[in-house]
This record gives structure tokens, sequence and C-alpha cells, in this order.
């Protein structure tokens, strides 16, 4: 019975870590932004979308602008690690879609975090200038496209060099 328990216990953390690795996506920058994808459904130029996403406020916000994503939702940053999430585009409600979270040290791009989901919304928790958790709803196999009820959560390390899984 105890080996049975211990085999499901070994199971279950399989499938997390899978979902997890499917879900967040982790890519070390060589310190510049690649340009945000275009979209044909991309709704930023509509009227009813204009002004959506935050006002660019720093020199990394601006980069990401020129690369052509959209500020959205709340930086971090803790000493010289900034934490900065951005939609590549706008779905049809004005919705932020394709969102990234952008890594920088000291100015510098070192990371980006990305979601194959391009409905994820991702929470995000700096801890300290080199420990960033992130997490991300994510659907099971059995749920409505409306309602994930499943969750992905990594720890990320953050260097100059870059970002690493850290769990």
């Amino acid at each position: 019975m105890l080996q049975s328990m211990l085999m499901a216990l070994a199971m279950a953390s399989m499938t997390a870590s899978a979902a997890t690795d499917d879900a967040i996506v982790l890519k070390s920058l060589p310190g510049s932004i690649p340009s945000a994808a275009a979209h044909p459904d991309d709704a930023r130029g509509e009227a009813l979308c204009s002004g959506e996403g935050r006002p660019a406020e720093s020199d990394e916000d601006r980069a990401l602008v020129e690369a052509g994503f959209i500020p959205f939702f709340a930086t971090q940053q803790i000493g010289t690690t900034r934490v900065v999430p951005a939609a590549s585009w706008l779905d049809g409600s004005c919705r932020p879609s394709g969102v990234a979270v952008f890594v920088f040290r000291a100015g510098k791009a070192v990371g980006r975090i990305g979601f194959p989901d391009p409905s994820a919304v991702p929470t995000l928790r700096l801890n300290d200038a080199g420990t960033l958790v992130v997490e991300v709803d994510v659907r099971k196999a059995d749920d409505a496209h409306c309602c994930p009820t499943g969750k992905a959560t990594m720890v990320v390390g953050i260097d100059d060099a870059g970002i690493r899984r850290a769990n």
C-alpha cells in the first residue's frame, strides 16, 4: 500500500512538472528584445481598444513599445531587477493576448517568459532580485475554454547572464 501511495505521488509530481514545462517557457535574452509577432486579430488599432495597456513609464517600457509590445499590468522591481509584463496584441474584446514577461537587470533585457496559451495571464511575485515566482492558470483536458482549473507554477532564477528554472 505504501509503495502504491509513493508511486501515485511520484506520478502526480511528474504530471505537475510536465504541465509547468508546457505552460511556462523560459528564454534568456542577449540584451535585446525580439519584436512582437504580428497577429491577424490584433485590435489595438480599433477605436474601442485605443488607450488600452499602461503608459510607458521607464526605459524598459519604451524599449518594449518600440519592439511592438504593449506594457500591461504592474511592473515589479527589487534592486536592479525589473519585471515587466507586456502583451503582444489585444483580442477583439481589448484583452491582452500573447502576454510575455520580460526580465531586466540594470536596464538590460536578460530574459523572456512566455506562455503557449495566448490567453494566459500570469501572476508574478518577485521575491528578491534573483528569484521570481510565476503562476499561470492552465486548462485541463475536460475544462471549458473559459474556465481553466489547473495551475502551473515555476520559480525562476535571475542573474546578469539570464534566467533559468530554479525549482
